[in-house]
This record gives C-alpha cells, structure tokens and sequence, in this order.
C-alpha cells in the first residue's frame, strides 16, 4: 500500500509539472506577441526555444521581450530542474520499479481465471468444499489448482507466500496424506519463488508425528525461510521443543498463545533461542 501511495504521488507531481511547464510556454507565447510584434507559430518556438535554453533564436529587440525571455529563462530552468529531481528520485527511490511490478502484477491477476479459493477450512469452508465436490471438483483438480497457485504467484515480485506445509489430506480418513506430492510442490515452490517461498507449519512439538519428520527434513533441505508454530500450549519439553524447530532450520518460531498467554520464559533463555534463530536465518532471531 505504501509502494503504491508513493507511485500516485510522483504521477501527480509529473502532471503538475507537464502543467507549470505548459503554463511558462504559453505565458512567453503571449510575451512575445505582444513585446516582439510576431505571429503566434514563432512566438510560440521562440518561447519554447528559451524554455529549452537552447538560444536558436536571436535576443529580443525592445527591452520588454528582454524581460519576458529573462523570466522565461529563469521560470523554465527552475522548472525543468524541478522535473529533473523529480525523475531522479524515482530512480534512486525505485518507484519505477514499484511501479512497473504493480503493472506486472494486475496483468497477472486478470489474467487469472477458473481459481477458487477458500479462506479458512471451517463450518462454512467445509461445505464450500462439499459444494465444489458435487459440482464434480475432484482430488486431481485441487492438487492442479495448488500447483497453479505457485506460478500465478511468481508476479509478486516484493511478496512472499506462506505454503502451509502438511502432508496434503483432501479429506478425512486418508492416513499419512499424500506426502510425495507435498514435497513436489515445496521443491515446485522454491523453484518458482526462491526465498519468496515460505515453509511454515504449525505442529512443532518434540512427541513429532512420523509423517512429519519426512516433511521437516525437506524443509530443512531446501533452507530458509522455515516458520514454525509450537503444537501445544505449553510443550512437555519446551526448550527441546525449540532446539527441534532449530535443528531443523527455523528462522522463527511462534509460541502458541492461549487464554492465559504466553508462557513465561527466562530472558537469558530467549536470548538464547533468538542467538539459534538468527544463525539459521541470517537476520535477528524471532
């Protein structure tokens, strides 16, 4: 949101100077007509050509269009060097990159089409799901649509994308999940969005479930960024229960929070996991 409050304001700044710009030229239009005695046509190249400071034309002969080519001269290289900052701090800024990845990204989006998705897998999440099976909405189809989702992601150039990593159940009762076609679509991601691509789960606990240790050690293959969620409000062995998440290449973990709040731990130990963190990620431990 920010990015693009700043590309509106420097496209306002362009057309209030298009604006000054077209104003000092019309302004010396009519300054020479009127000082010079000349025709519209070659008052208007005369304005233009001293605007431009570039002295094609010979210098006024009444000490009237002396005066306007000096204030056209003054006016037109204030405002030309106003628009030269202007540009240049759009460059050095990058809002013309900002600029051309927001275009890059709704040419992506309306370029987007036949994609459902469903926010959240509740009440109504559940029988949004038995809706679109009864519409003929099959197994194949969502694994498609999740291998989709990665590509139609790749436009968002200053975005990452969070993959929820579990072993892919599409339904009650399904066992293990389908875990080779999970760790496709982690390396898929990585591919496609590099660093972008987010590993995060939320089931980090010491008592891991089989299933899980495979999807960890992929993650942990493919490296950073991996974010965990500790599976209990207040693990059995908390400190194993980070040094787990670590061993495993955590660049964060998130303490679950419960009615109660956050269980209380020692500064001196949270320095010490925030230290593991850190050296996992290569930026401040969280």
């Amino acid at each position: 949101m920010r990015e693009r409050t700043e590309v509106r304001a420097f496209l306002r700044r362009l057309r209030q100077l298009a604006l000054m710009i077209a104003l000092v030229i019309a302004a010396g239009t009519i300054g020479f007509a009127l000082t010079e005695d000349r025709g519209v046509w070659e008052s208007f190249q005369w304005a233009l050509d001293t605007v431009a400071t570039i002295g094609s034309h010979p210098n006024p002969e009444t000490i009237p269009g002396q005066i306007v080519k000096t204030l056209l001269i003054v006016l037109g290289v204030g405002t030309l060097f106003y628009g030269l900052v202007t540009v240049t701090e759009v460059f050095v800024a990058g809002h013309l990159a900002d600029l051309l990845a927001e275009r890059r990204t709704l040419k992506a989006i309306e370029a987007t089409s036949d994609h459902y998705i469903i926010c959240g897998f509740g009440r109504v999440g559940r029988q949004v799901a038995r809706d679109l099976r009864a519409a003929g909405f099959t197994d194949a189809a969502y694994k498609e649509c999740l291998t989709h989702a990665v590509a139609d992601y790749a436009p968002w150039q200053q975005s990452r994308l969070v993959l929820s990593v579990n072993p892919l159940r599409t339904g009650p009762g399904q066992g293990n999940g389908d875990q080779a076609f999970t760790e496709g679509l982690m390396h898929d991601c990585r591919r496609t969005l590099g660093r972008r691509c987010v590993f995060d789960n939320h089931d980090l606990d010491t008592e891991l479930p089989g299933p899980l240790h495979r999807i960890y050690a992929t993650m942990k293959q493919l490296g950073p960024e991996i974010e965990f969620q500790t599976w209990r409000t207040t693990p059995k062995d908390f400190d194993g229960t980070i040094k787990l998440g670590v061993s495993y290449g955590a660049s964060s973990i998130e303490l679950y929070q419960d009615y109660g709040g956050f269980p209380l731990v020692p500064d001196a130990k949270l320095r010490q996991w925030a230290a593991m963190l850190e050296a996992n990620s290569g930026a401040p431990g969280r």
